[in-house]
């Protein structure tokens, strides 16, 4: 089942989460497609637990998403091509949905840090890929 699909920012590119390397256990990971490249699927995360909710930088260079790969729901940073794992969050919320801003410097995101969902803002400035 793919799901969370994200366009590149020159629409050349769609990133998406798919658990078909094994169904059975919603083990998702995330995978890039060149649209105008035939047989181009890259599987850019292979990771215990499910990978999620991915993200294309403004420019294109890296990818935001969710991991669960320790257990909590956290976000990582990677990039276009799945070199350069980052992980940019690490406490006992639940972290979702990232978003970057428009010049790339920052990630929002969701989280229960105070028990209720609320929106944080973290800055990565200009990470290296």
């Amino acid at each position: 089942m793919s799901v969370s699909p994200a366009w590149s920012p020159n629409g050349k590119q769609i990133i998406f989460t798919n658990d078909k390397e094994d169904g059975a256990t919603g083990n998702f990971e995330i995978f890039r497609i060149e649209l105008e490249t035939a047989g181009s699927e890259k599987h850019l995360t292979f990771r215990r637990r499910a990978d999620s909710q991915p993200v294309f930088s403004p420019d294109g260079a890296r990818i935001a998403f969710v991991s669960e790969t320790d257990g909590n729901s956290e976000i990582y940073l990677m990039n276009s091509d799945g070199a350069g794992l980052l992980r940019v969050t690490r406490n006992e919320a639940e972290d979702a949905t990232p978003q970057f801003s428009k010049d790339g410097k920052k990630i929002i995101f969701s989280s229960n840090h105070s028990g209720k969902f609320a929106l944080y803002e973290i800055f990565i400035g200009d990470v290296n890929q």
